[in-house]
């Protein structure tokens, strides 16, 4: 296993974009033991003020779909996208279903349209099954691909909180890191045919970014890695940016 660190400043491969926007998390599945809740993220269905959806995403797809196989003149030709976020459940306890729900409601992201990417073979990675003991599943894809035909890339940028990991000793905040749902648990990023780049900036805090057999650290610079699937590790509470490259996979 090799490490990097990260000690200055560089430039975030982000696609231009500086405003994310919030999620609105729906609850899809709850057996007691993990809870799956999705968002969509559709620019077709948010209106036609301009002011109230971004401009940013909807003239990069439309400048850069040439790439594809047909071109995007209109929101409404737009994708939808969606993030499902697998984690423990909290069922029973109050508590734990606020904490769940403030994470997902500090949840920012957004969507770029663009060509294919190169396959450089994550595709053939294969990943154990989600543990949500020790992690909290991030599931990338395209809702519904509207539209457009034929093959496209995608660039998903997310921004999330990881909750540090739970110190030694036995002291009064290690007890309340060990009931919560949220701390000492990897966040995991998958999309459907592997994640082709994932860059991964720290905004406050310090942590890691792995895929298999790859574990570098994360500071104040971005930090890159290819895999089918990626985590993100908070050491101490990390407020971080996820740029995760996937394709259409039909």
């Amino acid at each position: 296993m090799t490490e990097q660190r990260i000690d200055d400043n560089g430039d975030v491969d982000d696609g231009g974009i500086a405003d994310l926007r919030p999620l609105v998390f729906e609850l899809r599945s709850d057996d007691g033991i993990t809870a799956v809740y999705e968002a969509v993220v559709d620019y077709a269905v948010e209106g036609d003020d301009r002011d109230a959806r971004p401009a940013s995403p909807v003239q990069t797809e439309t400048r850069t779909f040439t790439a594809a196989a047909m071109e995007a003149t209109d929101v409404s030709d737009v994708p939808a996208y969606s993030v499902t976020v697998t984690a423990p459940s909290p069922q029973g306890n109050a508590q734990a279903q606020q904490e769940l729900d403030a994470f997902l409601a500090d949840i920012r992201a957004q969507f770029l349209l663009t060509g294919p990417f190169a396959d450089d073979g994550v595709s053939g990675e294969v990943a154990p099954p989600v543990d949500v003991s020790s992690e909290i599943s991030f599931e990338l894809a395209i809702k519904d691909p509207k539209a457009v035909s034929g093959n496209f890339g995608v660039v998903a940028i997310v921004e999330a909180t990881v909750e540090q990991e739970v110190p030694g000793g036995s002291s009064p905040q290690t007890s309340a890191l060990v009931t919560s749902v949220l701390a000492h648990r990897d966040h995991r990023y998958a999309a459907r045919g592997g994640i082709k780049k994932a860059t991964v900036t720290a905004l406050g805090g310090r942590g890691s970014v792995r895929r298999p057999a790859l574990h570098v650290l994360v500071g104040a610079r971005s930090q890159s890695v290819r895999g089918a699937t990626v985590w993100v590790h908070g050491e101490t509470r990390l407020r971080y940016r996820f740029v995760g490259k996937f394709n259409r996979v039909r």
